[in-house]
């Protein structure tokens, strides 16, 4: 392809990405320093996705099939010409183009004005969700989650981009065949796991699901659950966790207000009042969005294998999706 061809979208945490048309198609060009294990991952985790498609004789879900996983690879001849040195490697993946708007803008732009648990709030949850739970149950697990890498397009369709850092593993043994590269960025209002530093990788199993309630609390309510904090760094965390009330099921959790880096134009107690006002109390006497933040920052503050599945925020939230 000829790099004036090319048209920069934007440079993402392994490379450069680009729109490219041929024979009046789009596509989306990553040219990454090559490394050769990106697309054993990807394949992998694509075999991972048909099996279980295949298990449970249904089709993969569009908003996984169509942008996930790539179409194409090539290299790069002349690296200078894209900005690289000379001496680099490059490697070209190629991926189906999507019109749309990255979820973040997404959510700035159409839902701004919606109030929370309004139903495109609920429309577009339900989706996330869907895509999170089938991606779990195939044994991946992606801890950049934020609504960055997700596109919806005109219809309304929500669509997974950027899986190269992914992990995968086997969802019976729970041991990594790839494990996750990394947090690829901070996004405002998204905090690291708790045991995201930690040497033994074993421990970040279930750190996605930190990252994913985040998201579907973000985009259900509109904003991230920490707005009630200043600071959400690993210190601030741990003093919230020390200072919760671990018996009682409630987000913000009882006891928040102690708390050194409490958002003071957002107080603890004034956000659980605007969580219960705008959710309600389910048929289990709870605010399900209450039970999701709490078991998963909580009671799965320290303890990731506790923090529910997506299938079973699902299940904790089936009385606001049915919204």
């Amino acid at each position: 392809m000829d790099p004036g061809g090319l048209e920069l979208i934007s440079f993402g945490g392994q490379g450069q990405i680009y729109r490219w048309e041929y024979q009046g198609k789009h596509y989306v060009i990553k040219a990454v320093l090559n490394d050769e294990s990106v697309f054993r991952r990807l394949n992998q985790m694509r075999e991972a996705v048909e099996r279980l498609a295949k298990g449970l004789g249904q089709r993969i879900p569009e908003g996984i099939l169509k942008r996930a996983f790539p179409v194409g690879r090539g290299w790069v001849d002349d690296p200078e010409e894209l900005g690289f040195d000379k001496s680099d490697q490059m490697t070209v993946i190629v991926y189906n183009w999507i019109d749309g708007e990255p979820l973040d803008s997404y959510l700035l732009s159409q839902l701004c004005s919606e109030p929370p648990l309004s139903s495109a709030r609920v429309k577009l949850a339900k989706q996330v969700l869907e895509l999170l739970t089938f991606l779990e149950k195939a044994g991946i697990a992606n801890y950049d989650m934020f609504p960055d890498n997700f596109v919806v397009d005109p219809l309304g369709q929500v669509y997974i981009i950027d899986m190269e850092g992914a992990g995968l593993f086997d969802p019976g043994t729970r041991t990594w065949i790839w494990t996750p590269v990394a947090l690829g960025k901070n996004f405002p209002g998204y905090c690291k796991p708790p045991e995201f530093d930690a040497v033994d990788e074993d421990l970040k199993v279930f750190s996605y699901r930190w990252v994913g309630a985040t998201l579907v609390f973000h985009i259900l309510f509109g904003v991230s659950p920490f707005a009630f904090m200043q600071r959400i760094d690993l210190k601030a965390l741990l003093e919230l966790y020390d200072y919760a009330d671990k018996g009682a099921i409630a987000w913000p959790p009882y006891g928040a207000e102690k708390a050194q880096y409490v958002n003071p134009r957002l107080d603890p107690a004034k956000f659980r009042t605007q969580i219960r006002s705008s959710c309600g109390v389910g048929s289990r006497g709870v605010c399900p969005l209450e039970v999701l933040a709490f078991l998963t920052f909580i009671s799965g503050f320290d303890k990731p294998a506790h923090r529910p599945s997506f299938e079973f925020a699902r299940l904790i939230l089936s009385e606001v999706l049915a919204l």
